[in-house]
């Protein structure tokens, strides 16, 4: 390019990058269900303009076949401004009217952008909407607005449920209003307060979905603070109407002054004996003091198991005792025989050595074993020798063992013995009254 001035001819350069207006939508489809009829609702569109530069978007409603009467129940913004890189929420009404004879409604929403000032071409973007029109109508069950909570004490709770039916043929969305108005939804969790600071109400669930013919039920919480009494409105709306319809309730509560608990926690904690045995475990192992090292031992032997009132079978489970398993049963099980004492081993002024004697006879009878017998009295029966004994016997437990190794010795001793006192190196004289020797009388039996 030749720029010519009068102080002479110039050559430019100019460069130029042209741009193209576009725009995006979120959906290329909007469905409204079924909307009660003279109930409008409300969708939002979102658009936005993904060029470098600012535009202005037309948008208008076309119905199918030019149906004006379903294009009027349609209503979108005319125009917009976006700038570069801005996204804007566009609302499209959808008001059905109560004497409509038409339920269905399907039409389109035009989505222009013009190229530029001195062009005639545009970019056109089209997104369908469709809805239908049916009967809305929701009550509340129970006929009464009168919400009256039980008297409870303060810090206490008491609940009330309010049910809703849906006798429409559209989907109704109720939630629990946050201001007695409707205007805004309360906060799941939040508790509402009533005019005298008294009580507080909550709801759960904060919002429901009813289908048609179906029940929804809210629970109601009123918990009280102080003493006192108080009332607030609960409201419910349908926050998904543009105008919402409102359910209004008066509740009311009294709340009595807190009991005073300080006596029973003193007499609770004076008595421990109730708090142990409130807090009994069901399966708890003994403990042991002084006497742990007796209960060492018996426990293996004795299973101690705690039992608490609460189980099934309240009974203390007798210890069978166990019999000793004895394979023979004698007498020498429940005697112990004395130490043999020889004649030889007497000491000096024995019956055997000395002359006799009253002495004599006093300090013989001393050192007489005690397995002798006088001639008065019944001879003691020796303890039967023992048979011989099955070798598989011997596989017992060790106390049964040690019972055998008793058993033998006794059998061995008993020859030995009737030998040494009966005959064996001489037989000996029992001693009578006044010292004098008794013959024929032995002093073993």
């Amino acid at each position: 390019m030749t720029l010519v001035t009068s102080l002479g001819a110039f050559n430019l350069t100019i460069r130029g990058r042209g741009i193209v207006p576009a725009i995006v939508a979120d959906t290329m489809q909007i469905d409204f269900g079924k909307v009660g009829a003279g109930m409008p609702e409300l969708r939002e569109l979102t658009l936005k303009n993904t060029a470098e530069l600012p535009i202005e978007v037309h948008l208008k409603v076309d119905a199918a076949d030019d149906d004006a009467e379903i294009a009027a129940q349609f209503h979108v913004p005319a125009t917009l401004a976006l700038k570069p890189n801005e996204s804007v929420k566009v609302p499209v009404e959808f008001h059905p009217g109560d004497g409509t004879s038409k339920t269905d409604a399907d039409a389109r929403v035009i989505v222009s952008v013009p190229l530029g000032p001195t062009s005639d071409g545009t970019r056109v973007t089209s997104i369908g909407v469709r809805a239908r029109t049916g009967k809305f109508q929701v009550v509340a069950r129970g006929g009464s607005r009168e919400l009256a909570f039980a008297k409870v004490e303060a810090m206490e709770m008491s609940t009330l449920a309010v049910e809703f039916e849906n006798t429409g043929e559209v989907v109704a969305v109720l939630a629990l209003a946050e201001d007695e108005v409707g205007a805004v939804a309360a906060k799941a969790g939040r508790e509402l307060v009533g005019k005298a600071n008294v009580a507080s109400f909550g709801c759960k669930p904060i919002s429901q979905t009813i289908e048609p013919g179906a029940i929804g039920k809210f629970s109601l919480t009123a918990t009280g603070m102080r003493e006192g009494t108080d009332t607030r409105s609960l409201v419910f709306f349908t926050p998904n109407l543009m105008r919402p319809v409102l359910f209004s309730f008066n509740a009311s509560i009294t709340v009595s002054a807190a009991r005073d608990v300080r006596g029973l926690q003193s007499f609770a904690k004076s008595d421990s004996s109730v708090e142990e045995k409130l807090q009994i475990e069901v399966i708890e192992r003994p403990k042991f003091k002084s006497d742990e090292g007796l209960w060492s031992v018996l426990l293996p032997v004795v299973k101690v198991e705690a039992v608490t009132p609460s189980d099934p079978h309240y009974s203390f489970p007798a210890v069978r005792p166990q019999e000793p398993l004895l394979q023979y049963a004698s007498i020498v099980h429940h005697l112990t025989r004395p130490a043999a004492l020889p004649t030889a081993l007497l000491p000096p002024g024995s019956a055997s050595k000395s002359g006799g004697g009253a002495a004599a006879a006093a300090t013989s009878d001393k050192l007489k074993p005690a397995g002798f017998r006088s001639k008065n009295r019944a001879p003691m029966p020796m303890a039967p020798s023992q048979p011989a004994v099955d070798p598989a016997a011997r596989e017992v437990p060790a106390v049964m063992a040690k019972m055998q190794m008793q058993r033998e010795a006794l059998a061995t001793l008993a020859p030995l013995e009737k030998r040494l006192f009966n005959g064996g190196g001489g037989a000996s004289k029992a001693v009578g009254p006044g010292g004098k020797s008794v013959p024929g009388s032995k002093k073993y039996r």
